[in-house]
């Protein structure tokens, strides 16, 4: 065994180790994960594509670690991989004081750390929903987003139709409906960590008619909507704080650390099983990480171990197969 390929195969064998007690990664299509306690949730959010994705997720950081997305500009994004904090639809998190009445609002503010490829179609974005009650539920009032830095040609949705002042940057204003008042702000320029609080945003939206005082807001959310590429986006770090008077406590969400929807692409039967005993377990991993330094491992069936069906066998396809080893997720892709 060659001295190098073994020094690769230790290093994975110990990200490997690691994950278990610091990261997970999610790949399938409606995957979310509970992190900090349930404070935040994690999700892939492939909502405008089939195409693959998977984030690598440690507390309130993640990154996205596959990403086969090729969609035009012209259009809606593949997906938003991102944390949230309160109610996304009927998903709560605990203890975010939302849904909260938009005239009860004290403060509502971010701390968001960010890196970015240069390639790829993608805008780097924070988000908060808007109901006009209380029941979390799908969207029935806005949606207020701020872009922080983008790649690409990509714009916000509907039309440029005025500009703003807000927590000591400029921004461009955009507005469409959607179903709902769709408002977004765009940052001259482009930030890479941003401290920022929403209230001065919500009270712009409310001046230009597009949010109403009596409506609640539902949840805070950061992340990436991505068209093309866009392995490789990390968030460093994120805080949310919401305070206010009058909250409203949903009932928290109750579901498994880690919940899958997506069924696979047409893989192979016993996907995972790369040494096909009949059995997925560690070995299995222990011969993807072999072959990914290069040591050519025997009896390795390299058609079985694509788990996150992106078309290529790396430490990735190694780790999903430790995690469903340990039972923090039952399928692939």
């Amino acid at each position: 065994m060659k001295k190098s390929a073994f020094s690769r195969l230790v290093i994975c064998v110990l990200l490997l180790v690691n994950s278990f007690a610091f990261s997970e990664v999610i790949c399938g299509k409606w995957d979310y994960l509970s992190v900090n306690g349930n404070e935040y949730m994690a999700q892939n959010n492939i909502w405008g594509a089939d195409t693959a994705q998977c984030i690598d997720v440690n507390g309130t950081s993640f990154t996205v670690t596959t990403s086969n997305h090729n969609l035009s500009t012209s259009g809606s994004p593949a997906a938003y991989p991102s944390l949230f904090k309160g109610c996304h639809w009927e998903d709560c998190t605990d203890n975010s004081n939302m849904p909260i009445a938009i005239s009860q609002i004290q403060s509502a503010t971010i701390d968001w750390s960010t890196s970015a490829p240069g390639t790829g179609a993608y805008n780097v974005t924070t988000e908060a929903w808007f109901r006009t009650n209380s029941t979390p539920g799908d969207p029935d009032g806005a949606e207020l987003m701020i872009w922080i830095n983008h790649n690409g040609s990509v714009q916000p949705g509907g039309s440029q139709i005025g500009t703003a002042n807000i927590g000591g940057y400029s921004w461009s204003v955009w507005y469409s409906r959607i179903g709902w008042n769709f408002i977004t702000y765009r940052i001259n320029g482009s930030r890479s960590s941003i401290n920022i609080d929403y209230k001065p945003f919500i009270e712009d939206a409310i001046s230009r008619g597009y949010i109403q005082n009596g409506w609640y807001m539902m949840d805070i959310e950061a992340g990436f909507e991505i068209w093309q590429g866009g392995a490789g986006l990390a968030t460093n770090s994120f805080t949310c704080s919401v305070n206010g008077s009058g909250t409203t406590t949903p009932e928290p969400t109750t579901a498994p650390t880690i919940l899958s929807t997506q069924a696979p692409t047409n893989p192979p039967q016993n996907l995972g099983d790369v040494n096909n005993n009949g059995s997925i377990d560690i070995v299995d991993a222990l011969l993807i990480a072999q072959h990914y330094v290069g040591l050519n491992p025997a009896n390795f069936d390299i058609s079985k171990a694509d788990t996150n069906c992106n078309n290529s066998v790396d430490i990735v396809d190694a780790l999903l197969i430790s995690q469903y080893y340990v039972g923090l997720i039952n399928r692939f892709c």
